[in-house]
This record gives C-alpha cells, sequence and structure tokens, in this order.
C-alpha cells in the first residue's frame, strides 16, 4: 500500500480531493426581495385532515388560473431523478411531522413575503358538521383576523419510503481512502430517493368577490417535487465508533442505513421543498403584484422605497390605482393618488408618516376607479440604535 500511495503524487493528491469537493458543494443564487404581503399560513396538519380549500371548486381554480395566462412551472430536485428504483440496494421508511414541515415552510415564506403569520390549528368542535365551504370560510376569517393579505393554503403528500443506492461519485471512496480516511469524508457517495409533493394555492382575502373564495385564488400554479439527496459520510455517521471504523473500511460502506440517515434525508426534505417552494413564489411575483381580475391595481414593489428619517418613515410608492389608504401604527393617510405619471406609466405616492419605533410594517390598499381594491403590506425597517 505504501508503494502505490508514493506513486500519487501531489498534483493528484489535490486534484482528487479538489474533485471530492466539488462533488459535494453546491450553490445556490441568492434570494430577490419579499413581496408585499402579509400572508397567513395554514397549517399541515389541516390537509391531513382534508380541511383544504372545497374540491368542488377546482374548476373555477382552473378558470382562474387560464384568465392569468399562466403556465404552470414545476420546481423539481435530486440526484434520484430519472433513476430506476430497481438499483435501490435498501427501502427505509420516511415520516414527514406535519409541524415541522409547517415550521420549514413558515421559515422559507419569511424570506417570501414582508410578514408571515402561522393560523392556529382549528380545535375539532371548529370544523365538526361543517361543510367544506364553511371551513374553507373558517381559514379566510381566521386570516382575515390576523390582519393578513393572503391566506396560503399548502398540500403535501408523500410515499413513506425512502430507497437507497450507491452512486456513481461512490468509487472515488477507493482512491481517496488510499490517500487518508478523512478525504472520505465529504463525498456525498450515497444516493437516498422519496417522493415529495408541495403544492398551495394563495387568496386574497381582502378584495370583495361574489365568491371570495375560488375568486379570490391568485393565478400561481406552484409545484414543488423532491426526489432525492446524496448523503456523505460526516451526514451520515451515527457517533464516534463510525469514524473509528473508518481507518479500516472506506468511509462509503459505512452507515448507510441508519437511524440517523433517516432523520438527515426528512431534513433535507423540509429544508429543500421549503426553499424552492419561495423561490417559484418569488419568481411569480407579477402573478401577486398584479390580478386585475380583482381589482386593476397594482404596486411596483421592486422600485418602492420605505426608509426610516429619525421619526418618521419617508414612503416612495409607485402604483397603478385611484385612490390609497397608508396605515402604519396609530396613522392614516386616505388621499386619491397623483394623475402625473412616469415613463413606465406608475403614479407616485410620496409621504412622509410620524410612526413609534417598535412600528415594523405599514398596511397600502389601493383602489380603482369602480373602489375595488387589494392591500400590501412593506416592511419598515428597524430603528436604528442611536
Amino acid at each position: 500500500m505504501g508503494s502505490r500511495i508514493q506513486k500519487l503524487g501531489g498534483k493528484h493528491v489535490f486534484a482528487l480531493a479538489a474533485l471530492a469537493t466539488a462533488f459535494s458543494c453546491q450553490t445556490t443564487a441568492p434570494l430577490p426581495g419579499p413581496l408585499p404581503f402579509h400572508a397567513a399560513l395554514a397549517p399541515v396538519e389541516a390537509l391531513n385532515n382534508e380541511l383544504s380549500i372545497p374540491k368542488a371548486r377546482e374548476a373555477s381554480y382552473a378558470r382562474a388560473r387560464e384568465a392569468s395566462y399562466a403556465e404552470p412551472r414545476e420546481a423539481s430536485h435530486g440526484p434520484g431523478e430519472g433513476d430506476e428504483s430497481d438499483d435501490a440496494k435498501e427501502v427505509l421508511t420516511l415520516h414527514l411531522d406535519p409541524s415541522r414541515v409547517t415550521k420549514g415552510l413558515e421559515d422559507a415564506l419569511r424570506k417570501g413575503f414582508a410578514r408571515v403569520t402561522v393560523l392556529d390549528p382549528p380545535r375539532e368542535a371548529d370544523f365538526a358538521g361543517r361543510s367544506e365551504d364553511e371551513r374553507a370560510g373558517y381559514w379566510r376569517e381566521k386570516s382575515l383576523e390576523a390582519g393578513a393579505d393572503l391566506w396560503v393554503q399548502p398540500s403535501v403528500s408523500y410515499e413513506p419510503r425512502i430507497e437507497h443506492r450507491a452512486n456513481e461519485k461512490f468509487w472515488l471512496n477507493l482512491p481517496l481512502f488510499l490517500i487518508g480516511g478523512p478525504f472520505c469524508y465529504f463525498v456525498a457517495d450515497n444516493t437516498y430517493n422519496a417522493r415529495v409533493k408541495l403544492n398551495a394555492d394563495f387568496i386574497d382575502v381582502t378584495s370583495p368577490h361574489d365568491d371570495p373564495l375560488s375568486g379570490n385564488v391568485l393565478p400561481v400554479p406552484i409545484q414543488v417535487d423532491f426526489k432525492g439527496t446524496d448523503l456523505s459520510f460526516v451526514e451520515r455517521a451515527d457517533d464516534a465508533g463510525d469514524y473509528l471504523l473508518s481507518i479500516i473500511v472506506p468511509a462509503g460502506f459505512l452507515s448507510r442505513e441508519s437511524p440517523d440517515v433517516v432523520e438527515e434525508v426528512r431534513d433535507k426534505i423540509i429544508d429543500e421543498i421549503a426553499d424552492l417552494f419561495v423561490r417559484e413564489v418569488l419568481e411569480n411575483d407579477r402573478f401577486f403584484s398584479r390580478a386585475d381580475r380583482l381589482a386593476a391595481v397594482e404596486l411596483a414593489h421592486a422600485r418602492a422605497v420605505v426608509r426610516r428619517d429619525g421619526q418618521e418613515v419617508v414612503l416612495e410608492l409607485p402604483v397603478r390605482a385611484n385612490r390609497f389608504v397608508i396605515r402604519a401604527g396609530d396613522a392614516r393617510i386616505s388621499d386619491l393618488v397623483s394623475r402625473e405619471e412616469d415613463a413606465d406609466g406608475y403614479h407616485w405616492i410620496r409621504r412622509r408618516i410620524v410612526v413609534s419605533r417598535d412600528t415594523s410594517h405599514i398596511q397600502l390598499r389601493l383602489e380603482d376607479a369602480r373602489s375595488e381594491g387589494r392591500r400590501y403590506t412593506l416592511r419598515i425597517p428597524e430603528a436604528s440604535a442611536e
């Protein structure tokens, strides 16, 4: 073995180490800024009890989406994509805790919306004997009570199994083991396939409509699929005993079906479907910011300015609307929108409002000429410590 190691010169060592690192590292583009809405997230527990938007309304949802000319988008992730399950070496049991999935979605949505509130699970008495319409109405009312602009209704489904196999990086273990055991630790050489699907509907709860449930569903066709992940020995190892054993056995052969592996895969599923979900939300921001079917108004949030100046908040908001109402803490301003347009056809709301240091958000309601409108929520930067 010593002669083999000598033949692997310094260039070979660094080349293999760099190759292993390249296989193990993933880069992710930064997220753009949050959308200007307060989102109320229905807990996933409710969906497991089929307490969701009425299925009978699916046709009207489809019509709403078609009216937006939105093409369905699908985000998928996973080295297992396209792999056949016949190659799986082992099948492990997968169970997703609804409360952990809800928490993962909450954390992700805080990057995608100006404000997020998780609605409390309903008491059994709240839904006993209620129709699907009444149950959906319950979530809408709870969203309004929370001061939200949107009600987010997620749906998560999955197969309760994880299929495991060694992947194409597995054979890097042998040359790296000859160089030195620890080089094997960071190679993501085992693939764990699991099928998890996340869908969500977004309902505007602030706009009146003849059918305030399905009629206010925003045409945002978001679906996220998780199909698999690769784990390295560092992610799979149970305890110090695994590391001791790796002195004589290549790490790729160790800790492949342990309870810690199932836990690691479960955490990756929740993290990645939540991350993909919020990215899809932000990539479809145009369907959130403008919905002419609800009201002929729009806030160009990417160009909006909200900043503190001493005890005041300075607002510079490009909009398309006839009238606006601003609420920030105890302050309230209502006025017509200036008729002067910029080169892009937007009218500007420019105001300075006195607010307390602990006021964290403003609410903006825009109304069109028919007095139909939508509400937006924008973050106020934190006050400086000075």
